[in-house]
């Protein structure tokens, strides 16, 4: 009995790659990564809400740069979000249901939830490294957005300029017809947030879907939905020098952080790419050839409970040595 139910969990240890790891090992795993995304999230509210804003050089004779209008936002933080969050988490769920290497085992939704979980957290992770490093950048470089005068509205006069600048803080925004971190958000534009996580979102989710989504019924259905997220995160950046809310350089620092950020976490963190080396093939093999043979051995039957030990130990009486 004993040796049937080892038996059958190597076998199902074998089906299953993720039966491998000792349950309690995974769970110990999960919630120790889990506290990390929740520490970090922690420090990035910190950083978002603690952190104040100093004086700034305010350039008063070369201020054409910061005279554009206040125009909103084409792409709002909350549409943003949901971009970066609910757009990708689908796409692993839908994918890793379909998965046909996990409907060949027998307890395939547990495998696929499983799978979705563990990318999702990685996921969460990256995305969570991504505004820490952009709001680190934030507040430490402090520059202007182009529409920093529509929308802070400073009461400085140019006059009392001495050396073509004057220290400008937040105290001297007189605006009321925006919202207060729109005022803070006006003094922090280098990089842009919303390029470096749409860059990062739809990046790793191009990889992804090169990686794990097998489709046989058409050769451009995966790189049309490739397409599609490289373009909504384009359009995303755009819209923030449409919107006056960066400039260029603020766009293009923040995709490449994106850029270089998701192909880390897909690519190394993630292990999308994940091949089994020689070593773990010949070892996966040999546990199975071993099961298969204790397999064969025990249910070998002489008479009618007679196994192929006991027909080993007959041999041995009838012909003693």
């Amino acid at each position: 009995m004993i040796r049937r139910m080892r038996n059958y969990s190597e076998s199902k240890m074998i089906q299953n790659p993720h039966l491998q790891i000792p349950t309690l090992k995974c769970t110990l795993w999960t919630a120790v990564d889990l506290l990390l995304i929740l520490i970090m999230l922690l420090l990035l509210a910190a950083l978002v809400n603690w952190t104040t804003i100093g004086t700034v050089d305010f350039p008063c004779q070369n201020r054409q740069n910061l005279q554009y209008p206040y125009m909103g936002d084409t792409v709002s933080h909350s549409l943003l979000y949901v971009v970066g969050s609910v757009v990708p988490v689908t796409f692993f769920y839908v994918t890793e249901l379909a998965s046909e290497s996990h409907r060949a085992s027998k307890d395939y939704i547990c495998v696929s939830l499983t799978e979705v979980i563990r990318v999702t957290v990685l996921y969460t992770f990256g995305a969570a490294v991504t505004l820490i490093f952009t709001h680190i950048g934030k507040v430490s470089t402090m520059r202007l957005q182009p529409n920093f005068l529509a929308t802070c509205k400073p009461n400085i006069t140019f006059s009392n300029c001495t050396k073509g600048f004057t220290n400008l803080s937040i105290d001297n925004c007189q605006n009321k017809q925006v919202y207060a971190w729109e005022i803070k958000s006006s003094f922090c534009s280098f990089p842009s947030v919303h390029a470096a996580l749409s860059a990062y979102s739809m990046v790793y989710l191009v990889i992804y879907l090169q990686a794990r989504l097998k489709v046989t019924f058409s050769v451009l259905f995966c790189p049309l939905l490739q397409a599609g997220a490289i373009c909504v995160a384009y359009y995303i950046a755009l819209t923030r020098i449409s919107d006056y809310k960066h400039h260029w350089v603020d766009v293009i620092a923040g995709s490449f952080l994106g850029i270089l950020l998701g192909v880390y976490v897909a690519v190394k963190v993630t292990n999308l790419f994940y091949k089994k080396t020689k070593a773990e093939t010949k070892t996966s093999k040999s546990v199975a050839v071993s099961t298969n043979t204790r397999k064969m051995g025990s249910s070998i039957e002489i008479g009618e409970h007679t196994h192929l030990f006991d027909t080993v130990e007959s041999l041995e009486v009838e012909h003693p040595v």
